[in-house]
């Protein structure tokens, strides 16, 4: 009979645990990255809708780290992105998504000089940081869903 709690099972375990959590930082960007491509390919090949909720998870996770970053309460945050989403599904048109890039282009240009013109300056207007938070995560967000599903 075969005992899997044997001392060298164990060692085993524990030298590949170690292993595994002690690969470098560029072994374990470049295993992120696969993994990113391939749920990116696959989501995009198999339907519209698969796709769409990859893009949701990222706006979601995206949405939850500018929020830590920029000191937005996570339900406020929450609130606007959902807001967002509904006015975005409810009056968008598949053959004519030059409103959002009008809007959405010149501010993001907008933010990205400011991004690399000025430290990272944390304002302490709430209407502010959901500005931030529009320019930097949802409007991009939406664009690039709006442009790949028409």
């Amino acid at each position: 009979m075969i005992s899997f709690n044997t001392e060298s099972n164990q060692k085993i375990s524990i030298y590949y645990f170690l292993k595994i959590y002690r690969m470098s930082e560029n072994v374990i960007r470049s295993l992120s990255g696969i993994v990113y491509i391939l749920l990116l390919i696959g989501a995009t090949l198999y339907s519209d809708w698969t796709f769409q909720l990859l893009f949701l998870f990222f706006l979601l996770t995206g949405v939850y780290e500018f929020s830590k970053l920029y000191r937005i309460p996570l339900k406020t945050a929450v609130i606007a992105t959902v807001f967002s989403l509904l006015v975005f599904y409810l009056i968008r048109t598949n053959s004519d998504l030059s409103g959002l890039l009008l809007i959405g282009l010149p501010f993001s240009a907008y933010l990205i000089a400011d991004l690399f013109k000025n430290k990272l300056e944390i304002k302490e207007a709430s209407y502010i940081k959901i500005l931030f938070l529009s320019g930097y995560i949802l409007i991009p967000f939406l664009i690039t869903v709006a442009t790949a599903v028409s």
